[in-house]
């Protein structure tokens, strides 16, 4: 560790030998060596524009505007570096070539953030029609009661883009992006050393109600609405591929998941009307507020801590329940939010 006693007698013989432009210089190089270097990339994506009755939501797009204006103010991101796609431009193909593009141009120590505001779905996995058949549990007959009540383990999440029911691309699930394709595209970035950031403001799951209020929506929409299909039968025989099995990740970059909700409650979209500033999800709202009144160093622990307990009681006052999450089995919640790390720092510190 240098003193002042040190750095003085070494500015002493440095100068003998060097003049004083030239000192500066190296010490300048001296103190940026250690310091972390990388980039930041973001993707960030907000749909209101859901065609189906009853399915268009208020707050999303200013929820990825606002989210990238953030990043942009706050936290060191280059505009260069990001993209917004909103409405009629968040097409499956759209988002899963824009983190393609991403990944491509990431490199070890870099940082990739992905947010995604709008509805959220489910797509029966290959057990879901046998217990369906055992429950009598099916989409078509959900409801609302602040809780999800049909068996999550035998879905697949899913988020649901613009053109969720177009099937050109032969897939059973249309064009949703099942949680699964996420995850292969994620894994992508972290084989790299790259860090991954996902903010999810929407419904892992979730019923055909709507929140209480007048001025709350579900984030959720079933895959009958999603894939504009009458009944679940029209995809018997659907088997969304399983994830890939991996080997040891500990030189892998890390990835954190921040999600607006628990596995089976409700997300909430809040506000009276589309494109009005005060609209937005429930959880991306306060997320902005905490990060607007404190854009200092602090950890996803502690940014959990301050968002978590506002939107539970927001949501109650709504008629739901609503618990921000984090995912962290691949990635260390103690270190600056939305922060530059060195590969392979994913353990808890």
């Amino acid at each position: 560790m240098l003193t002042k006693s040190t750095v003085s007698v070494a500015l002493t013989s440095l100068r003998v030998f060097f003049p004083l432009s030239v000192v500066v210089v190296i010490l300048l190089l001296c103190g940026t060596a250690g310091m972390a270097k990388g980039r930041k990339y973001g993707l960030f994506v907000g749909i209101n524009a859901y065609t189906g009755p009853g399915e268009q939501l208020f707050g999303a797009v200013n929820d990825a505007t606002k989210l990238r204006g953030q990043m942009i103010k706050n936290f060191g991101f280059e505009e260069g570096d990001t993209k917004l796609l909103t409405d009629a431009s968040a097409t499956r193909e759209a988002i899963v070539a824009g983190i393609r593009a991403y990944q491509q141009k990431a490199q070890a120590g870099d940082l990739f953030l992905f947010t995604y505001s709008g509805h959220g779905t489910l797509f029966p996995d290959a057990s879901s029609a046998v217990i369906d058949e055992r429950t009598k549990v099916s989409m078509d007959v959900l409801l609302s009661v602040g809780r999800f009540v049909i068996p999550l383990d035998f879905y697949d999440s899913a988020i649901v883009p613009v053109d969720s029911d177009d099937d050109s691309g032969g897939r059973p699930w249309k064009n949703l992006i099942l949680d699964d394709e996420l995850y292969d595209l994620f894994s992508a970035f972290q084989a790299k050393g790259v860090q991954v950031i996902f903010v999810a403001d929407e419904c892992n799951g979730g019923t055909i109600g709507k929140g209480e209020g007048g001025t709350s929506r579900l984030k959720f929409i079933t895959p009958l609405q999603a894939l504009k299909i009458k009944s679940l039968g029209a995809l018997k025989g659907a088997k969304p591929r399983k994830q890939k099995r991996v080997g040891s990740r500990d030189k892998w970059g890390s990835y954190i998941i921040l999600s607006a909700s628990k596995d089976n409650e409700f997300s909430l979209d809040i506000g009276s009307d589309t494109g009005t500033e005060d609209a937005g999800g429930l959880f991306t709202k306060t997320l902005l507020t905490v990060l607007n009144s404190d854009p200092g160093p602090i950890t996803y622990t502690e940014l959990l801590a301050r968002v978590q307990p506002e939107v539970v009681s927001l949501s109650r006052k709504e008629g739901s329940e609503q618990t921000p999450q984090i995912d962290t089995r691949f990635g260390n919640p103690n270190v600056p939010i939305f922060s530059l790390q060195p590969v392979g720092n994913r353990r808890r510190s």
